[in-house]
């Protein structure tokens, strides 16, 4: 009797044990294949971008005005910005595509020798939409980079939130920005919006949490969705400042826009890496 009850114990220890490697072993795989799909699906999305970018950039620039080539040749050019070239609704025809793929779109973000190069989705009615669904709005553990809650069209200060991934993908070369010598190697980055094309200069990086509600005298960066109000502008600013973890020597003045982009770190609990720029272009 004592041997049966001891085999049928070491049954279930086994049994036990094959359930929890087969279901580790399962939520591995998920995770590999999802991530692949999440890298195939973004890069499908950045060739889309890219060769419309680029046959925009090759057409050939025509004159508005009915000019003799001998006029043509001997008129003195003003150097003058390019219009971006747009659609019949007004935005930039790289996003068009996307766009019309995905309307949650809000625009694109970029930083130059990183592999950050992602659309950025917007949803008010559900800020956090795209924390855990692909830019086809399935289960993705990798997300989507969104903007945050309480974002305030005119409110000069958009935050982007994104996944610190332990492949490297999403918002993890963000942290990088903790190393000076890396922040001046990619000190500018891209945002451009369905409707312009933005460039900034990046102001400062720290580390920082996602504080507790009776957390008293602390920084709550992700409460400063608004900079409209000048006060609010130089209290963001100055804990900004406070917060760094180098000076940049980049400033920003009342009426600049900024840019936030937030993403998790493991050096605290609960704990958020932040890197902040302003708009130069």
């Amino acid at each position: 009797m004592k041997k049966r009850k001891k085999h049928l114990i070491s049954v279930i220890f086994v049994l036990l044990f094959l359930y929890i490697f087969c279901y580790a072993a399962g939520k591995t795989v998920s995770t590999l294949l999802g991530q692949r799909k999440s890298r195939e699906t973004f890069a499908e999305l950045n060739a889309t971008v890219n060769a419309v970018r680029q046959q925009v950039s090759s057409e050939p620039q025509t004159s508005s005005s009915a000019e003799t080539a001998e006029e043509e040749e001997n008129r003195i050019i003003i150097p003058e910005e390019t219009a971006p070239a747009v659609n019949e609704d007004g935005i930039l025809l790289q996003y068009a595509g996307i766009y019309e793929q995905n309307p949650d779109t809000a625009g694109w973000l970029y930083i130059d020798g990183t592999s950050i190069s992602y659309p950025v989705m917007y949803t008010p009615y559900n800020p956090e939409y795209y924390l855990r669904r692909g830019f086809d709005e399935k289960h993705s553990e990798n997300g989507v980079p969104f903007i945050g809650e309480g974002y305030s069209e005119g409110g000069y200060h958009t935050i982007i939130y994104g996944h610190n991934m332990k492949d490297g993908s999403m918002f993890a070369p963000l942290l990088s920005y903790a190393d000076p010598e890396f922040w001046l190697d990619h000190a500018y980055i891209g945002y451009d919006t369905l409707y312009a094309p933005g460039e900034y200069e990046v102001l400062a990086a720290f580390y920082s949490k996602a504080y507790y509600q009776s957390d008293t005298g602390v920084f709550r960066y992700y409460q400063y969705t608004d900079l409209s109000d000048e006060t609010t502008f130089y209290e963001y600013l100055n804990n900004v400042y406070a917060s760094a973890l180098y000076d940049t020597g980049v400033t920003a003045v009342y009426g600049d826009t900024l840019l936030t982009l937030s993403t998790c770190s493991y050096h605290d609990e609960n704990g958020r890496f932040v890197v902040v720029a302003k708009k130069i272009h």
